[in-house]
């Protein structure tokens, strides 16, 4: 069973039946069944596609086209693999209809010229048809039977923040007719917030350069051609910054008309081990660990240029903020606010030859002049909850390389600190 969270577009068949799906555009030369199963022994069974419209079983010949967003019914004597010859992706749709639609799957976040395929939470890979769908289920090659049903706002095991994968078609029961498309060139958008001004004056971090690296930060991703810091994109400091932009509507913020509305969100402030700290130069308030609750709008990264917030002794209190989130950078220690930070971190995102982690990693030293002093963290999501493997932890932002999408229903965390040097 496909378990990884991003697949280069290889096709892969165990042995016995398989519900597969194409998770790009093929080639109009080479979309015909018998070119793209032509290695697949199949012992003799027809290959399946399931039309919607009639609700009948349909086999398919040798000139059928096979098409993105439709799910196949494949069997395989032993492992195979499909031919696929992909050409530039363009727009995929598709017209679900009432009943059960057999369906492919298709990376919601990519852009067309992606060499990888990335899995979603269902409900990003649904989201656009709203309240008209109503469970998903998938199919186990391994053990041949149906796997657990996804549920439109579900909860638990039938959680609509489960994992679909690229490579995998999938059963859609279907309340209304509905079209669906996809759009295949993303914008994606970042926020920033910062307090300079903090009564009484905290000794452990100077503030005075906390506006350089959120808006230097925020300008340098704004210069990427797939960033943009326009709306919902922001920028707020001192008075404009609020804590309610990155607090949970269960207790009376609205991160998700502000940072949950953005793909990556930065705050540069005081902090400690229990939250951030916001103030209007009179008074000050603290957004505590469990008051937020990140990722289940849009925000997938998380950077916190502030003290003590990813504490090796405390940094396990941030795990319950993820819902959808990949990972949280910030500081281990006490931190210095550096004038070149937010653009230095910026620079190295956007290089793509630097993980978000690698990048904090490489601003950290840029700036931080005292050595075995500091320490730089991440917290991020182990999807296999197994510690030996690297996963979100090694995130690229989008555009820049690979990121692994996490789950989020019941994530397992990995976290690191390192000495800047």
């Amino acid at each position: 069973m496909l378990t990884t969270s991003y697949s280069d577009g290889t096709v892969e068949l165990l042995d016995g039946w398989n519900l597969i799906s194409i998770p790009k555009k093929l080639d109009p030369n080479y979309n015909y069944a018998g070119y793209v199963f032509g290695d697949v022994d199949t012992g003799g069974h027809s290959i399946y596609h399931f039309n919607t419209q009639t609700q009948f079983w349909e086999a398919m010949a040798y000139n059928t086209e096979v098409k993105q967003l439709q799910g196949y019914f494949v069997y395989s004597i032993g492992q195979s693999s499909l031919r696929t010859v992909y050409t530039y992706q363009t727009n995929p749709s598709t017209t679900l209809y009432p009943g059960w639609n057999m369906i492919g799957f298709f990376d919601p976040m990519g852009n067309p010229a992606d060499d990888y395929f990335h899995a979603a939470m269902a409900r990003d890979e649904m989201a656009q048809l709203g309240g008209s769908w109503a469970s998903i289920q998938g199919f186990n090659p391994i053990t041949q039977q149906y796997q657990t049903s996804i549920i439109n706002g579900g909860s638990d095991i039938h959680s609509d923040y489960r994992l679909m994968y690229p490579g995998k078609g999938y059963w859609i029961w279907m309340d209304s007719q509905h079209s669906w498309t996809f759009t295949v060139d993303h914008t994606y958008y970042h926020s920033a917030e910062y307090i300079v001004d903090y009564p009484p004056a905290n000794p452990d971090r100077d503030c005075e350069p906390c506006d350089d690296e959120a808006i230097d930060f925020y300008n340098g991703l704004d210069a990427d051609t797939r960033w943009a810091g326009s709306s919902p994109g922001f920028i707020y400091g001192n008075d404009d910054a609020n804590e309610n932009h990155w607090k949970d509507s269960d207790y009376g913020g609205q991160d998700y008309d502000y940072i949950d509305e953005t793909h990556f969100a930065f705050f540069s402030g005081h902090g400690g081990s229990t939250g951030i700290e916001f103030s209007d130069g009179l008074s000050s308030t603290v957004l505590t660990y469990d008051e937020s609750l990140w990722g289940n709008t849009r925000v997938d990264w998380i950077a916190l240029a502030a003290c003590n917030v990813l504490n090796e002794s405390s940094h396990q209190n941030w795990e319950s903020a993820f819902k959808g989130l990949h990972s949280i950078v910030g500081w281990d220690t006490i931190s210095l606010a550096h004038d070149d930070f937010g653009w230095r971190f910026a620079y190295y995102l956007k290089q793509g030859d630097y993980s978000i982690w690698e990048s904090w990693q490489r601003a950290a030293n840029y700036c931080i002049w005292e050595q075995n002093k500091y320490k730089v963290a991440i917290l991020a999501v182990d999807i296999d909850k197994n510690t030996n493997t690297r996963e979100c932890i090694d995130d690229h932002i989008y555009g820049k390389g690979t990121w692994f999408s996490p789950p989020g229903y019941d994530p397992g965390f990995k976290y690191e600190s390192v000495l800047s040097y």
